[in-house]
């Protein structure tokens, strides 16, 4: 009887976990999406583009999104707490306005496409394009982008998905590799 009554208030605490856990997450994410009108650290980033299906498809993770949203907080209110993390998200600094990425087609692209980007001001290293390889659908370019024109390059249909160039490299070791 003693562990039927154990066991229901593991079940309580568990809930209330679960419930102000998903509270603090809406609070944060509403806190993200005005912009951070209500305070906070985020207070000065400006406002997230609207998250379609689409969007998220393209964006991945969401770290490239994050990293434009930095640099864009810093240039209309550079403080050097803001240059610290944006160092500490291994964000090149000496050209602010762009930012450098990987754009992901299933295709190399085309003559005229090259030439549409350009004119967007994004800048493709051509010499870098990796093909499809393998159980890999995509091949990917690395470019420079403008930090106004994520959406507009997102919203081209040639372009499966967008990802940052600008962090850390994902370090492992073939000892840490589970063997089959």
């Amino acid at each position: 009887m003693q562990n039927k009554a154990f066991s229901k208030i593991w079940i309580i605490i568990i809930l209330i976990i679960l419930i102000g856990g998903g509270y603090f997450s809406w609070q944060y994410l509403s806190e993200l999406k005005d912009g951070g009108k209500n305070g906070g650290e985020i207070g000065t980033w400006l406002p997230l583009p609207e998250i379609t299906e689409e969007w998220q498809k393209k964006m991945g993770d969401g770290f490239l999104l994050v990293q434009i949203e930095a640099r864009k907080d810093y240039l209309v209110n550079p403080t050097p707490e803001k240059m610290k993390r944006m160092k500490g998200m291994n964000i090149r600094t000496e050209n602010m306005n762009m930012h450098r990425i990987f754009i992901y087609t299933s295709k190399e692209l085309t003559k005229i496409q090259v030439d549409e980007l350009k004119v967007m001001g994004i800048v493709l290293y051509l010499d870098s394009w990796i093909p499809l390889v393998g159980a890999h659908p995509y091949g990917f370019i690395i470019a420079d982008m403008p930090i106004n024109k994520l959406e507009e390059l997102a919203k081209k249909e040639y372009i499966i998905r967008l990802n940052t160039a600008e962090s850390e490299p994902l370090r492992i070791s073939f000892n840490s590799l589970n063997r089959f």
